[in-house]
């Protein structure tokens, strides 16, 4: 697996209290207008950082169930399936 971003070795990132999140390991990106509240914007919360969004939201949301990366290799992702990928959360 490949990951984007820089290696923060800051104990911050392990702190689930860290709120809001550290703005260093985020992209500077913002939504579209979203009509249904007025045209506003919000940042999206995106890793940019070594670790992803397990860096940036302290594990506060985990993986997803075997059922949701089955349905990425039963759209064509060969590989991508639960069993495919558990050796590698096992790993990590």
């Amino acid at each position: 697996m490949v990951e984007y971003g820089h290696l923060d070795n800051n104990i911050d990132i392990l702190r689930p209290w860290q709120f809001p999140f550290l703005q260093r390991n985020l992209f500077n990106v913002t939504s579209v207008p979203q009509p249904r509240i007025k045209n506003r914007q919000t940042l999206v919360y995106a890793a940019a950082v070594v670790g992803g969004g397990s860096a940036v939201n302290a594990q506060f949301l985990d993986r997803g169930s075997a059922d949701d990366y089955d349905n990425w290799e039963k759209l064509g992702n060969a590989g991508w399936g639960w069993n495919g990928l558990l050796p590698y959360f096992k790993k990590v």
